[in-house]
Formats: C-alpha cells, sequence, structure tokens
C-alpha cells in the first residue's frame, strides 16, 4: 500500500466531459521526503516512512534531528509509515503527486474528523426526542429519558447511548476517485468530502491490488456478463443438436422434432399422408359398421314375418 501526505485547502466544484457538476476536495499532496526504508533484516517487516510539511529546529527534539540529517533533509512535523509500499525508493527521494496517484483511480482518505464539543443524544445517536408538550411536558423534548431499570439489574449497561464529546476522531473515507492533478501545484482533486477541517493533515492511501478504477470494474462486469450468456446459448445449442431427429409417439402418431428451431419439409409431408391414410381407414371403418348394422335390422324385420305368418297358419 502506497500513499502521500496531504494538507486539506478546502471544497470546490469542477465539470466532466458529459458536463456534469462533480463536488470535489482539494488536496495539497507532498512533497513528501523518504526519511526511512525499512527491510526485514533491519527490522523484521518492509515498510516505508514519509514526512511532510516543514518545522522549525528549536522545535525539533535531538533525536529526531539526527534522524532526519540521515535522510538528508529539514526537520518535518509530520511522519507517516506505509507497509509494502509499491514503488521501489531510496532514502532521501522526494516524492510528489504523479509519481504516486493518477486520474481515474480510487484510493481512501484519512483523517481527524471535526471536533464538535459536547452534544445530546438528538444530535449524538439521531434520537427522536420524547415527542409533544402534553401531560405537563413542557422541558423534556430533547432529552434521552430512561436509561435503564431500577431493582433489577441497578445499574446502567455498559454503552447505552448518551450525550458526550463528538467528533475530533480518526476517520476513513474510502472509495474515492481521484478528479484531477495538478503535479505544478501538488494539488489533487478528490470526489466528494473528505473528514477534517481546512488546513488538516489528511492521508492519502492507495491499495493496487484491491483498488481498481469504475470504468475496469464496469467493463470487467459486462465482459463477465457477456461471457456466461455465450456459454448459456452454447448449451442449449449443444442440448438441442443432441436431441436431433428423435420423434415423439403420441397415441399411435409421429410428430418430428425440431432441429435448431427449423423442421424439415419432408417429415412434415410423411407425417400429412400418415394422417391421410389414417382418415381413409377410420371412414371405411365406419362404412363396415352402418352395413353390419342394416343387415342386423333387416334379419330382425324377416324373423318378425315368419312368426307372424306362422301364427296365422295354426289359426
Amino acid at each position: 500500500m502506497s500513499g502521500l501526505i496531504g494538507k486539506k485547502i478546502g471544497m470546490t466544484s469542477i465539470f466532466d466531459e458529459e458536463g456534469k457538476n462533480l463536488p470535489c476536495t482539494l488536496v495539497e499532496a507532498g512533497p513528501c521526503v523518504v526519511t526511512q526504508v525499512k527491510t526485514d533484516k533491519t527490522d523484521g517487516y518492509q515498510a516505508v516512512q514519509i514526512a511532510y510539511a516543514d518545522k522549525k529546529e528549536k522545535n525539533t527534539t535531538r533525536p529526531l534531528l539526527r534522524h532526519f540529517k540521515k535522510a538528508g533533509t529539514t526537520p518535518k512535523r509530520k511522519l507517516v509509515e506505509f507497509k509494502s509500499f509499491e514503488k521501489k525508493v531510496k532514502l532521501g527521494e522526494v516524492l510528489s503527486v504523479d509519481k504516486i496517484f493518477s486520474e481515474g483511480e480510487v484510493i481512501d482518505v484519512v483523517g481527524i474528523s471535526k471536533g464538535k464539543g459536547f452534544q445530546g443524544v438528538v444530535k449524538r445517536h439521531g434520537f427522536h426526542g420524547s415527542g409533544g408538550k402534553t401531560h405537563g411536558q413542557h422541558n423534556r423534548q430533547r432529552h434521552a429519558g430512561s436509561i435503564g431499570a431500577g431493582s433489577d439489574p441497578s445499574r446502567v449497561f455498559k454503552g447505552t447511548r448518551m450525550g458526550g464529546r463528538m467528533g475530533n476522531e480518526r476517520v476513513k473515507v474510502q472509495n474515492l476517485k481521484v478528479l484531477k492533478i495538478i503535479p505544478d501545484k501538488n494539488v489533487i482533486l478528490i470526489s466528494g468530502a473528505i473528514p477534517g477541517a481546512i488546513n488538516s493533515i489528511v492521508l492519502l492511501e492507495k491499495d493496487q491490488e484491491s483498488r481498481v478504477s469504475f470504468v475496469e470494474t464496469l467493463h470487467a462486469t459486462s465482459l463477465q456478463r457477456e461471457d456466461i450468456e455465450i456459454k448459456e446459448e452454447k448449451k442449449t445449442s449443444e442440448i438441442e443438436v443432441a436431441s436431433g431427429k428423435s420423434e415423439v409417439k403420441e397415441e399411435g402418431k409421429t410428430e418430428p422434432k425440431q432441429m435448431g428451431g427449423e423442421v424439415k419439409e419432408e417429415e412434415k409431408g410423411e407425417v400429412q399422408e400418415e394422417v391421410k391414410d389414417e382418415a381413409k381407414e377410420e371412414v371405411k371403418g365406419s362404412k363396415v359398421m352402418d352395413d353390419n348394422i342394416e343387415e342386423g335390422k333387416s334379419k330382425e324385420v324377416e324373423a318378425e314375418n315368419e312368426d307372424a305368418n306362422q301364427k296365422e297358419e295354426k289359426t
């Protein structure tokens, strides 16, 4: 993880290529001097110590004076250590903005938030207050209310939200985009707001292994989606080809399956001929049944006539 030390100048806004108004923060980043390069042999781990902002010699202790003298620089106000620095640097090397950062990448900003003093629960924790002024309640709108039971547990639990000092804490804001770099003035424009007051010290951190630009991430996700869609289409086509010319038989009828969404004309013609033959056979069968029924009826009529003749002869 590499980075720089800087000073918050203030906020402004710029227009991008599409004409959108982007709020951003101006930070004077560097120049920073490498005051110590730590290695596994000497210190047990790898890190780079950089310094920023000049300081008077009379306000600097002797050990620090000797420390800065080794690096060949004047005393500095702020010293920060970055582990696993990405670039190889030498003792006494000056690091500028354009050497460490580039436009379009994503960084983290660390700073000390503004101190707001002693604040109540409404501002500090977002309580809504106790409501209206009914039932004789005239001065309890922004009070915290009950903080626990009386007889049991007879104490206030740790972590109960109450009024207290607010702000003046170390805060890190992640995934802020670098909009513009002005190397002549050592100024970097960062999207959005960052913690801290004007002229306060901030740290700009960059981790190339876990951070990439917004455009690259969007492009990567779109490519992944396209690959998944192509694979799914290939699978479906392979399944359809494997099924091939298989036919489904239902109630003595054959229906050809589709090959890649198209049905062959020959198979259609065969099916139509089979249907016509079956229809002719059904018509023939129905005619035979009608003839049989008529023959049966005529035989019954003849038998009745014979019976009637026999009765007349007897009489």
